[in-house]
């Protein structure tokens, strides 16, 4: 499944885990957007700053870890594999909910089916349908989760946050905990005041290692200016995405330190294939072609990345090293672009079809309450240049939050987007090209079809073994790289900061 986000949101929890303040119990922190409900399943879009504050609440039966690369038991005791692609899971007995009430298997068994009845998110609600076939409470602290054949990795349909059943009988108590949730995590919820300030405090019955930090206050400061100076004068202690052109900065300041961690993600511009234009592939390839990825990555992004061929990023699993990605060569594109009969008419520097037509396209840019962030925008001003360069002219289309994801992801409404994914352990790009999923809130939202790809990953969940998998998914990767259904730019190295009086313990 992809997951925007979650990366980072693992990161603040490990981050917590692992630190000890010096002279502090207190954690501030900030968002660059307002955070939605609490309720990890009733959000319509999936949000950054919504899934950090839900890695500290609530808990899965697993994490996966990245850096050892496993799946490790948080909720879970162990588990078992049983007949039937089901696994019985053993449950911890010492855990309570923030309320003190005990965590029982009929918790997880009510989680599983409200995300499957009630997740806002269309595509959350296929995901776990379509992998978990039947849950079966044993005991108390026993569940048997079988699972569909098309399933490689259970664990990765186990990391989901488990919710109270106790809390969540009936649509009264469901909208009161989008609000003031509980969960077994090691902070709970205190308070959320109308400037919409986020407080937790440390959870004194959690059944891990208790964090040194007591308590932890979220704002919400949209402008990125705001939010550097708000660290640097110490008003805030960490920032978690820090952006590229303020590294520099950060690294002088003798008061914090960068702390660089692997996002496993994709920044990318989608093409919408229901655009007739676009829908052309030499179309494409002649944006594919005018476009420098390496000069953008070096000016904006202080060359803090790798340029990435398909939508695997390096170190993910199944990723083809063979794959190399597309030069950078305008001259190309202007011959393609010649070829399929545009011309410059009217000596305004843009192309235009035999109807006179401008060749022009609107890229959506997702914007915060201040503007969008300062770094895309300037990636978007040079991807429009260098496309100006062809004769292509770039409309940018600002949108917030919202209105991006309802334009972009539900509506379709749309003719290229700049975004970025981050994918969870599985990195199961199927939702995002396997034809089925081009319904309205599905992650394939640019409409691309290819029949070969399809049978590709029907051959990749029926495959036999791990080699046939991976054979499988570097011919995928190349018949997803030939058809352009992205403008696949780059994948980038993430950097945190951190005041300095916060100490790793690890």
């Amino acid at each position: 499944m992809v997951k925007m986000k979650i990366i980072l949101a693992l990161f603040l929890v490990l981050f917590i885990e692992n630190v000890y303040a010096q002279g502090s119990k207190t954690l501030n922190y900030t968002e660059n957007n307002t955070i939605g409900q609490l309720n990890p399943y009733m959000n319509p879009t999936e949000r950054g700053n919504s899934s950090r504050m839900s890695a500290l609440l609530f808990e899965g039966l697993f994490r996966y870890e990245h850096n050892q690369q496993m799946h490790i038991p948080i909720l879970a005791e162990n588990y078992e594999k049983r007949p039937g692609n089901t696994i019985r899971v053993n449950l911890k007995k010492n855990v309570q909910w923030h309320d003190n009430r005990p965590f029982t298997a009929e918790d997880v068994e009510f989680t599983y089916n409200f995300i499957i009845e009630m997740a806002r998110q269309a595509s959350m609600r296929e995901y776990y349908s379509g992998g978990i076939v039947n849950i079966n409470i044993v005991n108390e602290h026993v569940v048997d989760i079988q699972f569909s054949q098309y399933v490689t990795d259970p664990l990765n349909y186990l990391t989901a946050w488990i919710l109270p059943k106790h809390r969540l009988q009936d649509d009264a108590g469901i909208r009161q905990f989008g609000q003031n949730p509980i969960g077994t995590g090691p902070f709970r919820f205190e308070s959320m005041n109308i400037q919409r300030r986020v407080t937790l405090a440390r959870n004194p019955r959690y059944h891990m290692k208790r964090p040194e930090i007591e308590q932890i206050n979220m704002d919400d400061i949209r402008d990125p200016d705001t939010r550097i100076q708000r660290l640097l004068v110490q008003s805030t202690n960490l920032l978690i995405d820090v952006p590229p052109d303020q590294l520099d900065r950060l690294e002088s300041s003798r008061l914090h330190r960068l702390e660089p961690y692997q996002s496993y993600g994709i920044t990318a511009i989608a093409i919408n294939l229901n655009n007739p234009v676009l829908s052309r592939l030499d179309i494409r390839r002649a944006i594919l072609f005018g476009t420098n990825r390496q000069q953008i990555l070096s000016s904006w992004y202080a060359g803090r990345g790798t340029l990435l061929a398909g939508p695997f990023s390096r170190g993910a699993p199944y990723y083809n090293r063979e794959l190399r990605p597309a030069p950078f060569n305008p001259a190309l594109s202007r011959r393609l672009l010649f070829e399929l009969g545009y011309r410059d008419m009217n000596g305004d520097g843009f192309l235009q079809d035999s109807n006179g037509d401008r060749l022009s396209f609107r890229v959506h840019v997702r914007a915060e309450g201040a503007g969008a962030d300062p770094t895309i925008t300037e990636v978007v001003a040079d991807f429009a240049s260098q496309m100006k360069d062809i004769g292509i002219e770039i409309k940018t289309e600002f949108r917030v939050f919202d209105d991006f994801e309802r334009e972009v992801f539900l509506d379709r409404n749309f003719d290229l987007a700049m975004v970025e994914w981050t994918f969870d352990p599985s990195y199961d790009i199927s939702r995002l090209f396997h034809s089925q999923y081009r319904y309205r809130g599905g992650y394939n939202y640019v409409n691309y079809h290819n029949p070969e790809v399809d049978e590709g990953f029907r051959s990749f969940w029926a495959a036999p073994d791990e080699l046939a998998r991976q054979r499988v998914m570097y011919t995928l990767q190349r018949r997803i790289a030939d058809d352009i259904p992205y403008i696949f730019m780059f994948n980038l190295d993430r950097h945190a900061a951190i005041e300095g009086k916060f100490v790793n313990t690890v």
